[in-house]
C-alpha cells in the first residue's frame, strides 16, 4: 500500500488536539516527564514507546489512527533496543518479548527461552527485529518469529554448534536469514519465508559464499574441495525450494554496485567453461531467479568463427554476447526474467573489436555502445533502441563515460574533455525502441545526480553564462532544462524528488520526478544546514518565520505549523523534530494504491498489483 504524508504529535505538555488541511497532529499524554532511559521504534506504519523501568507499553498505528496501551509485568527492565517494520513493532527483557501488530491493533507476549544472541555486528545489538508482517527475536536455542497475519509464534531449534563465532540476521524481501558460524567452522544458516511462513536450514562444515537477493539467496562452496563437492545453489523463498548443482570448476558472474542496489533483485548467474580444443570452447551459464524454483541452463559453444564478447548479470535480466570475428558484429542474447527463458539470438547494429565491454546491466533494462552507435534493450518485451554517437567519440582518449542503468531506465553521460561539452542519452522502458539524446556545455562542477531506485535523475552543467539545471522524470520519460544563475545551486537527492536552493534565493525549490511537478516552498534562508531534512516521501524545513514547512511527495503538496525549533532529524519515512516541551514526529499515512504514480505498477501493461505479487 502506498502512502501520504500526514504529521503526528507526541507532546509531554498539555497541547491541545491540532488539525491541518490534509492531516491531523494527534497526541499522548505520559504519565511523567520523559525519562532519559527510553526505548522506542518507529515503523511504517507503528511505533512503539516503553520506559526502561515500566510496565506500560505504548503503541500507535496509522491504520487505527489510535494510541493503544500495554500492561507487562516483567522482573528484568527493557533493555534491549526496541524494533519496527512496516506493521510490526517489538520491546524485549530478558526473557520476554512483546510485538505489536498494526494489522489487528493486539500486543503479544513470548516468554522465550535462551538468552538473546548479540549481532557479530556492534552497531546492530541483538539478533531481533521487525520485518514486514513479522517480528524475529534469536537465542541459543532458538529462532522465534511472530507472524501477524496467524497472531502466532513460531521456533525453529537451534543445535549442532560450538562457540559462536560471527552472528548476523539479515532482513530482505519475502525472508528473514540468519547466519550462525562457531570457532571450529561450522557453518548454520536458517531463513524464515513470511510468504509460506516455513523455515529453511541449511548446514555446512566448510567455508561458504552467500549472496542475499530478493525473494531469495545464493550459497556457493569455497575453495579447496574436493571437485565432486563443489557446488552453487539457490534458494526461493517463495517457493521454499533448494536447487544446487555441482560442477569442478566454476566462476561467479559479478553484479555491479548499482545492481547490488536495485529493487527487487531476483537474478544471479554462475559460468561454466569447458575448454574442447582451443579455440573451441562450451560455455554455459546457470541464471538464477528467485521467483522460479530452477534455473534456467543457455549454452553456446565459442569457436574460430564466433568468441565469446561480453557478459553481464542485472538485477531482473543477464545479457551475453558473442562476436563474430569477420564481421565484429555482436549477437546478443538477453534473459527474459517474466518467462524465466533465454530470448532469439539478436544481431545487434553495434561492432566491436576484441573485448571491447560495451554494455551495463540494470534491473530490467541494459545499456550499452560501440563508437558509432548507443543502445538500450529492454528483454522482456525484446525491444531494443539505438541512437548516433557524438561524431569523434573513436579519440577516447578525450572522452569520460558514465553508464548508469537502473531498474527501468537508465542514462549515459559522455564527457568531452577538450571541447568541454556532453552528451546525454537516456533511455526508458515505456519508450523502448528510441533513446533521446542531447548535448550541453559541461565546465567544471558539472555533475549527473541519481539513486538506485528513485524515480528522479539531475544533470547540473556549468556553462558560459552560468549554470543550468536538467532533471528527468522516469516516470514521463521527459527533461526539464531550469536556468540558475552564475553561483552553484545546493542540490539534494530525496526519495523521489530533488529539491534545490538557489543562492539569495530564500526559497526551496522541488522538483518531483514521480509527477513531473514543481513546487517552491517559503524558507527565507540562504543555507540548509540543520534546518532541513527529509526522506523518501517528504521534505521539512524550519523557516525564519518560525514555521514548520512539510512537503509531501506523494499528495504534491505543503503544509505549515508555527512553534519554536530546537531539533530536526529525519529518517526515509520519518522526521522528528523536538522542542522544550516534547516531540513531535512525522510519519506517512496509507493512501490506496493508484494514488502515487510508480513504475512499479505496470499500467500500460494492464497489472492492477504490483508485478512481484503476482508470483505469489
Amino acid at each position: 500500500m502506498k502512502k501520504a504524508i500526514l504529521i503526528f504529535l507526541i507532546l509531554i505538555g498539555s497541547y491541545p488536539l491540532l488539525a491541518q488541511p490534509g492531516g491531523v497532529w494527534v497526541k499522548k499524554q505520559l504519565p511523567a516527564a520523559l525519562p532519559a532511559d527510553k526505548y522506542y521504534a518507529v515503523g511504517e506504519n507503528c511505533l512503539i514507546y516503553v520506559n526502561k523501568n515500566d510496565t506500560t507499553i505504548y503503541a500507535f498505528d496509522l491504520i487505527s489512527g489510535a494510541w493503544h496501551e500495554h500492561d507487562q509485568p516483567t522482573s528484568s527492565p527493557w533493555d534491549h533496543p526496541a524494533r519496527a517494520s512496516k506493521d510490526m513493532a517489538m520491546v524485549c527483557s530478558e526473557s520476554l518479548a512483546v510485538v505489536y501488530s498494526a494489522t489487528s491493533q493486539t500486543f503479544n507476549t513470548l516468554d522465550f527461552e535462551g538468552e538473546l544472541i548479540n549481532s557479530t555486528s556492534s552497531s546492530a545489538g541483538t539478533l531481533t527485529g521487525c520485518w514486514e508482517k513479522s517480528a524475529y527475536l534469536v537465542t541459543d536455542q532458538y529462532f522465534y518469529v511472530f507472524n501477524a497475519e496467524t497472531g502466532q509464534w513460531q521456533s525453529n531449534p537451534i543445535s549442532g554448534l560450538g562457540t559462536l563465532d560471527k552472528k548476523y540476521a539479515y532482513e530482505e524481501p519475502g525472508y528473514v536469514l540468519i547466519t550462525l558460524n562457531d570457532e571450529s567452522g561450522n557453518n548454520k544458516i536458517i531463513a524464515y519465508c513470511t510468504g509460506t511462513k516455513q523455515f529453511f536450514e541449511q548446514n555446512y562444515s566448510f567455508g561458504i559464499g552467500i549472496e542475499r537477493l530478493d525473494y531469495g539467496f545464493i550459497v556457493w562452496s569455497q575453495s579447496g574441495l574436493p571437485d565432486g563437492e563443489r557446488f552453487f545453489g539457490c534458494y526461493s523463498a517463495i517457493h521454499n525450494t533448494w536447487a544446487e548443482h555441482y560442477e569442478s570448476e566454476y566462476s561467479i558472474v559479478g553484479a555491479s554496485t548499482t545492481v547490488k542496489n536495485l529493487s527487487p533483485r531476483t537474478v544471479f548467474m554462475f559460468r561454466v567453461t569447458t575448454t574442447i580444443n582451443y579455440p573451441d570452447a562450451e560455455h554455459s551459464f546457470y541464471i538464477y531467479n528467485t521467483l522460479y524454483p530452477e534455473p534456467i541452463v543457455f549454452s553456446r559453444t565459442s569457436n574460430d568463427d564466433y568468441n565469446l564478447n561480453t557478459f553481464c548479470v542485472g538485477a531482473q535480466t543477464a545479457v551475453i554476447s558473442f562476436r563474430n570475428r569477420s564481421s565484429n558484429n555482436l549477437e546478443i542474447h538477453s534473459y527474459q526474467s517474466d518467462t524465466h527463458t533465454m530470448n532469439p539470438c539478436i544481431v545487434s547494429q553495434l561492432h566491436v573489436e576484441q573485448d571491447f565491454g560495451w554494455q551495463s546491466c540494470g534491473g530490467k533494462i541494459y545499456l550499452g555502445h560501440d563508437f558509432d552507435y548507443s543502445m538500450g534493450g529492454y528483454p522482456n518485451e525484446q525491444f531494443t533502441g539505438y541512437a548516433a554517437m557524438p561524431a569523434d567519440y573513436e579519440n577516447t582518449y578525450k572522452w569520460n563515460r558514465n553508464i548508469e542503468p537502473r531498474d527501468d531506465w537508465g542514462i549515459m553521460l559522455f564527457e568531452n574533455n577538450d571541447a568541454d561539452t556532453a552528451y546525454v542519452y537516456s533511455y526508458n522502458m515505456a519508450s523502448a525502441e528510441t533513446l533521446t539524446h542531447f548535448n550541453t556545455e559541461w565546465g567544471n562542477y558539472s555533475f549527473l545526480k541519481m539513486g538506485y531506485n528513485n524515480n528522479v535523475a539531475a544533470l547540473l552543467a556549468n556553462t558560459d553564462t552560468g549554470y543550468k539545471m536538467y532533471f528527468y522524470s522516469p516516470v514521463f520519460d521527459a527533461w526539464t532544462e531550469k536556468a540558475s544563475g552564475p553561483q552553484s545551486p545546493y542540490l539534494k537527492l530525496s526519495g523521489d524528488f530533488i529539491y534545490y536552493l538557489e543562492p539569495n534565493s530564500k526559497l526551496i525549490s522541488i522538483f518531483n520526478g514521480a509527477t513531473n511537478q514543481e513546487l517552491d516552498l517559503p524558507y527565507g534562508r540562504t543555507t540548509t544546514d540543520l534546518y532541513t531534512s527529509s526522506g523518501e516521501n517528504f521534505l521539512i524545513a524550519y523557516t525564519t518565520d518560525n514555521k514548520y514547512v512539510a512537503y509531501s511527495a506523494i499528495t504534491g503538496t505543503s503544509s505549515e505549523f508555527v512553534t519554536d525549533r530546537r531539533m530536526l532529524y529525519g529518517d526515509h519515512s520519518i522526521c522528528f523534530a523536538k522542542n522544550v516541551t516534547g516531540i513531535w514526529l512525522i510519519m506517512p499515512y496509507p493512501m490506496p494504491l493508484f494514488n502515487k504514480p510508480s513504475r512499479r505498477i505496470m499500467v500500460r501493461r494492464l497489472y492492477l498489483v504490483p508485478e512481484i505479487k503476482r508470483h505469489w
